[in-house]
């Protein structure tokens, strides 16, 4: 009987080892797979009613960001993420957002005359701008002076929804980003965010059904208990 328990623990032991090796494996394998699948998707573009630019693409998850790490991309956006992440440690999340403003109108220019010779007096005023932007420049015969400023404002959101039949797929994960500025416009987005790793191990009341020994006896029924449990599989 004692040999039977220690055949019992040692096997229980070892398969409890190979399985968190192995599900350390998997899961680096499955970041990985993810994180490339991610990078090949490209910017979708909508305008909202306010005429402001939505942009979306996928984010690139993972348990660990040396899935990030691992990555080896020629992408300009994906080799500033990795920067970003590497020194932003212990953030859950980091964005890389490129964007181009731009304003065309026409403005109000400002003359002045001396009223004895009728020669201009510099400098020359143009003025323009709306809640966005603000523009001043005063031009002289040989030079001028630019003050322009935008005010670029953005909004972000990270989503995840589930995929597949009934939902059952894995989970597809987007980030968002909210152009409040109409004259600017999105040229680049990426964004990596760390997700919760399962947790194989719990401690707490548990109660199932299942194989269990009791002394000598080695039973399938009802059990219930307290204390340190690993999940080999779950669903």
């Amino acid at each position: 009987m004692k040999n039977l328990k220690f055949i019992l623990g040692a096997g229980i032991a070892v398969l409890l080892g190979t399985n968190i090796v192995q599900c350390d494996r998997n899961n680096k394998a499955s970041d990985t797979l993810a994180m490339y699948e991610a990078i090949q998707d490209s910017l979708v573009q909508i305008y909202n009613k306010l005429g402001q630019q939505e942009t979306s693409i996928s984010s690139l998850v993972a348990t660990s960001s040396s899935a990030l790490m691992r990555v080896n991309s020629n992408d300009t956006l994906i080799n500033e993420l990795k920067s970003l992440v590497r020194n932003s440690r212990g953030s859950t999340s980091a964005t890389v957002h490129t964007v181009e403003t731009s304003f065309r109108d026409t403005g109000s220019v400002q003359i002045i005359r001396d009223t004895l010779t009728n020669e201009i007096t510099f400098p020359i005023v143009v003025t323009g701008g709306d809640a966005y932007f603000s523009g001043f420049v005063y031009a002289w015969e040989d030079r001028s002076n630019w003050n322009i400023s935008f005010r670029d404002t953005f909004g972000y959101k990270v989503e995840s929804a589930p995929s597949g039949f009934l939902n059952l797929g894995p989970k597809t994960h987007k980030i968002t980003a909210i152009n409040y500025n109409p004259h600017s416009r999105t040229t680049g987005l990426r964004n990596f965010t760390l997700k919760e790793r399962r947790k194989k191990f719990h401690i707490g009341l548990n109660i199932g059904y299942g194989i269990w020994a009791n002394k000598s006896n080695i039973k399938l029924g009802w059990h219930a208990g307290f204390g340190l449990h690993y999940s080999l599989l779950s669903f």
